[in-house]
């Protein structure tokens, strides 16, 4: 019996709720033996798991001397802490991996040498495109942003294999830094058994918004734009508070509003079939920053999988999906009157032909089809 290539994913993000994490992980596990440093525990998973705050906390004299660098430097800079060197060579010599699986772009700073002497590939499966990711805050792109620049430039070429999760942001990493990747988008696991849920003439139609309050987001503009229309349109944002003050903010503004709610986020595993039930999935996202710009995100992927119709902003790559299968309607702009006046163009007939593409596109936009080229190229290494 063949022994299994080994697998070692480093990741600070939670593993519980990261969409692009769990689902790089079922699409491994079954060919590789996989074990995993992250935050908290898989759900329903026999893989072999580290919690990511104990093994990987920063030590203590670490700690300091980021202070003192901090002080001295007075802006992000690219270094080795030493002791969590050592802690990172001690877990991959226990480990002994084939391919060392990173989410966060600065661990490439720390495998550059560890590769070379215990012999295994590194791959950066990027969320973001790091040094333009917060562009739109104030002094970011003097400090984070360049310390990002400096760390791709440096860097990037260290990863044997870089993933991105969209087009335009592959093309700017070859623009920029002159490095390729392999394109796997955010994309939902295929849900065989969800079904075309008629939409009635004469009901209310119910749109649905899921995600976190991010307040660059700026998702009152859904909010204005629906509840200038009326009983006819009704909108349930579900929301997890990533920005709690924003998050009030959103809920006191709601809270009078007669065809606008906010309902309490389900677990990951039931998002698609909780979104089921309701018309049209929306996403209006203004074009603060690059990455927004370009954004294909996990929430497309889950309203095509709860075969649902849609509605966005004429972001990129998200627009280049939904003509592409004919899924709904992209507004003109992104404000509230853009929005509105898309909305009021749907109807029971329309939705109901979105959905039924949505259906029939399900299977090739699913996670399981663009899992295959994750596979072979995990395979040639």
């Amino acid at each position: 019996m063949l022994t299994k290539a080994k697998i070692l994913i480093i990741t600070n993000r939670s593993l519980a709720s990261a969409p692009r994490v769990i689902r790089e992980i079922a699409a491994l596990k079954s060919d590789f033996e996989v074990t995993v440093y992250g935050e908290g525990k898989l759900v329903d998973s026999d893989i072999r798991t580290y919690d990511f705050n104990k093994e990987l906390e920063v030590p203590f004299f670490d700690k300091v001397l980021r202070k003192l660098i901090l002080a001295v430097k007075r802006k992000p800079t690219i270094y080795l802490l030493p002791f969590l060197y050592l802690k990172l060579k001690k877990i991959l010599k226990k480990e002994q991996p084939d391919i060392v699986i990173i989410h966060e772009p600065d661990w490439l700073v720390y495998l550059k040498t560890l590769k070379s002497k215990l012999g295994f590939k590194v791959t950066l499966n990027a969320h973001e495109y790091y040094p333009l990711e917060f562009e739109d805050r104030p002094g970011w792109m003097e400090t984070m942003g360049k310390y990002y620049d400096k760390l791709y430039d440096k860097y990037l070429h260290e990863a044997d294999l870089l993933i991105n999760v969209c087009d335009s942001i592959r093309n700017k990493c070859i623009e920029v830094y002159n490095k390729d990747s392999i394109v796997i988008p955010n994309a939902a696991s295929f849900y065989e058994n969800i079904k075309v849920i008629k939409t009635e003439a004469g009901n209310p139609i119910r749109m649905i918004h899921h995600g976190s309050s991010i307040r660059e987001r700026r998702l009152e503009i859904m909010i204005e734009a629906v509840e200038g229309l009326g009983s006819g349109y009704q909108l349930d944002l579900m929301l997890v508070d990533t920005d709690k003050n924003y998050h009030k903010e959103l809920e006191k503004r709601v809270i009078e509003s007669s065809n606008v709610r906010i309902v309490s986020p389900v677990p990951f595993n039931q998002i698609v079939p909780f979104l089921n039930q309701y018309d049209v999935g929306v996403f209006n996202l203004p074009p603060n920053n690059f990455n927004y710009k370009v954004a294909l995100p996990n929430k497309l992927f889950e309203f095509i999988q709860a075969r649902l119709a849609i509605l966005i902003s004429p972001s990129i790559e998200m627009k280049k999906i939904v003509e592409q299968y004919d899924l709904g309607y992209i507004t003109q702009g992104f404000s509230a009157a853009d929005f509105r006046t898309a909305t009021v163009g749907l109807n029971a007939d329309k939705i109901n032909k979105f959905k039924e593409n949505a259906h029939s596109s399900a299977g090739k936009l699913s996670a399981e089809c663009y899992n295959q080229q994750l596979l072979i190229a995990f395979k040639s290494f």
